[in-house]
This record gives structure tokens, sequence and C-alpha cells, in this order.
């Protein structure tokens, strides 16, 4: 089987080429120089999808040589003025950046990296890979294509294109009919893959559900052995399992990542931080995404995610909703923190911006049911409304969302992983049907007074007069008390939005002395 390249593929593959027949010529005692374009470039190009990131694996020089002696041959040879540069910057080319072996970050193998014809390369040496039991770093040694390819996570991934003979290689003699019958399968036994490399049960799930292929049924059996799970806890650093994690949650079906997640049993094992104990079941994160996915066709534009990192936000929080609402205090700190902060901290590695955020997001949910309590039973207050946008920041959108999920689960029973079964019973029961259309209801007349009263950015409104104005006006220092000061003025400003600063400025010392300051003209 081959594969059609691009013009730029194709030039790549003429360089690579010309570079390795140079070398067996020059040493014609030793092995002949063979590479191959490697793994996921060879199975997006067969699946019809473009792929700017190859790996070059090279048969018996390592990565980093190889990569120096194409270099050396592209910097020797002088550039037609018509013809396309192989370097970025149309010179010589000068960054071959090495990355030496870090087992402890799991690269086994020195490599090289470069941009070549505006693809972005590594290079590395076909390897054979020997696990102890004790350990999840191998023993690595130069391998052949077959027991490169055997030591990979799944068949899909095992396959090469053997730039010599511009032929697809298949050395697990599955990778191509798995591909075309759309299954995930490991090159091994499942057990003993998984046991060499436990994070090769996430790479799974994420290709299943970035791929829409199904997981083979010995890995899933695999997959939910005690065993397997109690090593993806102690043998992977939390690090690799955050970053196996966050490309699922970008990827094109989270929803079906952590759907695999939960049917294997494995939620525990990668959402988990021994400080702090879910408040509900994980079974709540498929309800959770479920009723992402369901309200989709039912919620304002503006508290649907928009944008690859809002998407990814917004499964974030499903993914963490079992410690919605749990706090604890740590004894290094004197505050309660949100649960689900913890976790992202601790079990997931992610930025400090994640869990602030999802912290953010889940302590201020019982604000948004305060404030459309008020609004249905006193009616529409722009002082009153603003306030509650500033107080919930820039994530206002995801906040309403996220409470109008906590608000639905709340409210529904607990239905099999499938959103169909819960749009049916949302659908087919009118009681419960009734509930949750009331449930939307109310979240859309917040979002309406929020826009109508232009309350949307109101959390970056910049201050009509500021704090020393504020002291001058009304002859005092700055001090604790300016704090209320600047909060009235703030809500002056929601009452008075065409007001001007000297305005402002008479109407509070109008009423300094005042315990209640009126925001009314």
């Amino acid at each position: 089987m081959s594969i059609t390249l691009t013009e730029d593929e194709e030039r790549l593959r003429s360089l690579l080429v010309r570079t390795a027949d140079h070398l067996t010529k020059r040493n014609p005692e030793l092995e002949p120089v063979i590479i191959r374009f490697a793994g996921g470039w060879v199975r997006d190009k067969l699946l019809g999808h473009g792929s700017n990131d190859i790996d070059v694996a090279v048969n018996c020089l390592s990565g980093f040589d190889f990569a120096s002696h194409v270099q050396r041959n592209i910097n020797s040879r002088p550039n037609s003025p018509n013809s396309r540069s192989p370097s970025p910057t149309g010179k010589t080319l000068k960054s071959i950046h090495k990355i030496k072996a870090n087992p402890a970050l799991s690269k086994h193998l020195e490599t090289a990296t470069t941009t070549i014809y505006g693809l972005e390369l590594d290079f590395v040496n076909l390897r054979s890979e020997e696990y102890t039991n004790n350990s999840r770093i191998p023993t690595v040694k130069f391998g052949t294509p077959e027991e490169d390819a055997l030591r990979r996570d799944c068949t899909i991934n095992t396959l090469f294109y053997n730039l010599h003979t511009k032929q697809v290689e298949d050395y697990t003699h599955r990778g191509l009919d798995d591909l075309r019958s759309k299954v995930i399968r490991t090159p091994l036994a499942p057990f003993e893959t998984f046991c060499d490399d436990p994070l090769r049960v996430l790479r799974c799930i994420r290709f299943a559900s970035r791929l829409g292929f199904e997981i083979h049924m010995d890995a899933k059996q695999a997959m939910m052995e005690p065993m397997i799970k109690e090593a993806l806890k102690i043998k992977i650093s939390r690090e690799r399992i955050g970053v196996e994690v966050d490309k699922m949650l970008k990827g094109p079906d989270p929803y079906g990542a952590l759907e695999l997640i939960h049917s294997v049993g494995l939620y525990d094992s990668v959402f988990s931080s021994p400080i702090v104990e879910p408040h509900h079941p994980s079974e709540t994160v498929l309800r959770a995404a479920q009723t992402l996915s369901v309200l989709t066709n039912h919620l304002p534009s503006v508290l649907l995610p928009s944008n690859t990192q809002e998407k990814r936000k917004a499964y974030l929080l499903c993914s963490l909703y079992p410690y919605e609402s749990r706090f604890i205090t740590e004894k290094s700190k004197s505050k309660q923190i949100q649960a689900a902060s913890i976790v992202i901290r601790d079990a997931l590695k992610f930025p400090n911006s994640d869990s602030d955020d999802v912290g953010h997001v889940f302590a201020c949910l019982e604000k948004v049911g305060v404030e459309i309590k008020a609004l249905e039973s006193v009616g529409r207050d722009r002082v009153r409304t603003g306030s509650f946008v500033k107080e919930l920041g820039p994530q206002w959108p995801t906040i309403l969302r996220t409470w109008l999920i906590h608000q639905i689960i709340s409210t529904t029973p607990v239905v099999s992983p499938s959103m169909q079964r819960l749009q049916s019973i949302i659908t087919q029961t009118p009681a419960l049907g009734e509930a949750v259309r009331a449930l939307v209801s109310s979240t859309r007349s917040l979002v309406s007074a929020i826009e109508e009263d232009n309350l949307s950015s109101v959390h970056s409104l910049k201050p009509i007069v500021n704090g020393k104005e504020i002291a001058n006006a009304l002859g005092i220092k700055p001090g604790p008390g300016m704090r209320v000061l600047t909060d009235n003025v703030f809500k002056w400003q929601l009452a008075n939005p065409e007001g001007r600063g000297e305005d402002c400025l008479a109407w509070l010392k109008e009423n300094q002395e005042e315990d209640s300051v009126p925001v009314r003209r």
C-alpha cells in the first residue's frame, strides 16, 4: 500500500533518502541506512487527514546523528533561486535541537527535532524495550522495525512508511486491518502491554475517542484489572496522566473519552487526590457531560462553549463534578479550598489558572440560585444583577451553565450512560420535562436581564472616580473604609449608567453620614 505525498513531503522524502544513500555508499561494510516515517503520521495519512508532525525512524543511527547528516547535506547544497528552501529562514539549516534521554519523563532515547520544508520532524532510531516488574523505565536498545512496532500502544500506531520503497509496512500484520475496522487493539497481549507502561491505557482511550474507534474487548477487560488500575496510580507520574487527559478534553469527543474512563472503572485512578474524597459518585461525571450535550440546542449562545479552550473547560468541570460541593482546609492554608481545585493540582498537574477557575465556578453556584430567585420574586434590578455579575467575574456564562447542569442532575433520576436516554426521559416524562424546561427558562431570563441591561462586561467596568478623588471630595484620608465607598460608587454607576464623575462625588457628599447609602437618584 502506498501513500500520496504532498509536494513538501515528497521534497522531504527525497532529501532524507539522498542523505541515507550517501551514508550507505560511504560505509558499504555497515548495515544500509533505511529511513521510515512512523506512527501517527502514517495513521493520519491513511485516514485521509493531513499531518504536519512526522516521526522519522532510522534503523542504525541515533536520531541526532542522522539529523546532523541531513543538516550538512542541506547546507552543502546551494539553493536554486526558484526552488523551495528546506530551512524556515530560507538560508542554512542551523537548528537541530537535541532532546536528551530522560527516563523519568518517559524519554527513553535521545531524539532530535527540527523543521524542514515547513514540516515538524522528530528523528529517532528504531528501538526495542524490555521492562522489569518493578519499574516503568525500560531497558532500551536499537531494535528492528518489528520490535519497534510491538512496543507501541496500539496497532494503528505501529505502521511505517518506507521512504525508499514508498510503501506502508505493517509488521504486526494487524495495523491496516484494525485501521479499516476502526478497532483499537494492542500489538501484544493487552495485560502485558499495559503492565509494561500503564499510560498506554489512557493513550488507547484517547485514540478511541479521537477517532471514533472501538476498543477491542480483550483490551477493555485488561484495563479493568485491579493490577492495571493500581499500576496507573503508582508507576505513572501525574504530569503524564494530566497530559493525556488534557488531550482528551481538547479532542473532538471529550464525552466519549469520559465515558470510556468510566466504563472501565478508571475514574478513581485518574481523578483522585489522597487528601480529598468526592461528594458525589463518579457516575455523575457522565450525567454532567450528558446534560451539557443535551443542552446544546436549548441555551442562549453566550452560555455555549465557542472554541476549543472553552469546550475543554466545560468538560473539565463535568469531569470534576463529583467534587463540586466539597471544601477542605489544608494544614498549610488558613482558608478553605474547593476540592476540585486540589484534584486539578495534585491528580492532573494542570496550570494554577485551571485550579483557580474551576474552584471559583463551583464556589459560585449557590449565588446563581439566589439571583434567579430574586429575579423571579422581585423582578429586574440593574444594581443587584450588575453586582452579581461583577462578583462572578468574566466566567459568569460558565457559572450559569454549570449551575443549570447541577440543577438538572439534581432533578432528573439516575440514567444509563446514554444521551438519547436522558433526552427521552426529559421529553417523555411530563412533570420531569416541565421541571427541566422551567430551569432552562429561569436561566434564559437571567441571561436576558444581563444582556438587555448591558451588564455582560460589567466586571471590567472602570470606576468613574478613583479613591483619591473620593478622599478629596469627602475630606477624609484613604483607609479601610474606602472599600465601602468604592463599592457604593460602583453601585451608583450601575444605577446611573450615563452619570458623570462630579455627579457621583456630589451624591457621595450628600449621603456620607448615612449608614446605608441609597444608590437611586
